[in-house]
């Protein structure tokens, strides 16, 4: 469960502009759209729950998690104008922007968030003018909250698994080699309930390498 984290700013100009247009609309207009606390809070745990189902790519996520997306959103305000192109893609695109941001940012020695908990920049200003110059997109970022920046970790961030993190991954693949065997050997009758299972690997063949 997310915290009150979604009634902060997230990003450069997300607050959008009202649906209602007058003349042709350009291309920034139809992307851009108000989202309300819950909707971010829907969105960013959806995409935590795509994470955790194993839909992150190399350099993004799989082909359809759009439409994931939007399903979800839809189930949660049945009533929701939000789709997957433009509303969802441009949401998603303006919080990685600002994610990688703020990764550079606190990347620089004696930069790092506030440790009063308003979830700001904290910098000299000799700081400052260092992350100005190395990225345009910071303007505007140093007395903005950013509340969702370790939440942004997870959905962003590399998706190799190393250390402890690696092993879990592991225990789990052999775990589910192991029900596999058993679940076979059951089904051709090598084995019953009272027979012990701690040899099923060997008796039904070993799939892990």
């Amino acid at each position: 469960m997310l915290p009150h984290l979604f009634y902060f700013s997230q990003g450069n100009g997300e607050a959008g502009s009202s649906n209602i247009f007058c003349g042709r609309a350009n291309k920034s207009e139809k992307t851009r759209r108000s989202w309300t606390y819950k909707e971010e809070e829907v969105l960013l745990a959806s995409l935590k729950e795509l994470v955790a189902n194993g839909w992150k790519a190399n350099n993004g996520f799989r082909a359809g998690y759009l439409s994931k997306l939007e399903y979800a959103m839809g189930k949660a305000f049945p009533d929701t104008d939000l789709k997957g192109m433009p509303h969802i893609n441009s949401k998603i695109s303006s919080w990685k922007k600002s994610y990688n941001s703020l990764m550079s940012m606190v990347q620089i020695t004696g930069v790092g968030f506030s440790s009063n908990g308003t979830f700001m920049i904290d910098c000299d200003n000799d700081q400052w003018d260092t992350i100005m110059k190395k990225d345009a997109n910071a303007k505007g970022m140093h007395y903005k909250a950013w509340p969702m920046f370790e939440a942004w970790k997870e959905v962003f961030g590399k998706d190799r698994a190393t250390g402890e993190q690696a092993e879990d991954v592991m225990d789990a693949y052999n775990e589910m080699i192991h029900n596999n065997n058993v679940a076979e050997a059951r089904a051709e009758g090598h084995i019953n309930d009272e027979h012990d299972e701690t040899n099923v690997d060997t008796e039904a063949g070993d799939s892990t390498c």
